[in-house]
């Protein structure tokens, strides 16, 4: 799994991929009406998130670090998320996706020496 923007990419690697939620976020609109009536519009948009855990090694930790600050700009700028050929993000198997990172702050989770696990959050544009 990569992710890259123009020449910048950082390879996440395919040790362990864990998909444990996200999904689609619908908005919408609920209204109630004097008599108790309630209503509910779309708004006419579907949010696809993508949250992953990926295992990665400390020079990869280093420069997605370095990818969040420098190049994503936190939520900012969009990238390309390109997953491995036997991975679905909702495009078809392998299909690279436009994505914005989706969390406040990239929060690591140190497993064992040189091992992190952080969990990362997308959404797509």
């Amino acid at each position: 799994m990569t992710i890259s923007s123009g020449a910048t990419s950082v390879d996440l690697g395919g040790a362990k991929l864990d998909f444990p939620g996200g999904g689609r976020a619908r908005r919408q609109n609920v209204k109630e009406a004097a008599n108790g009536d309630i209503s509910v519009h779309d708004r006419g948009y579907t949010a696809n998130i993508i949250r992953m855990v990926v295992r990665v090694n400390d020079a990869t930790w280093a420069s997605l670090k370095t990818f969040w600050t420098s190049t994503a700009v936190h939520k900012k700028n969009s990238f390309t998320l390109t997953p491995d050929a036997a991975v679905d993000l909702d495009a078809g198997l392998g299909v690279a996706v436009t994505v914005r990172f989706w969390m406040e702050i990239l929060q690591d989770n140190v497993t064992s020496a040189d091992v992190h696990e952080p969990t990362l959050m997308f959404r797509q544009v």
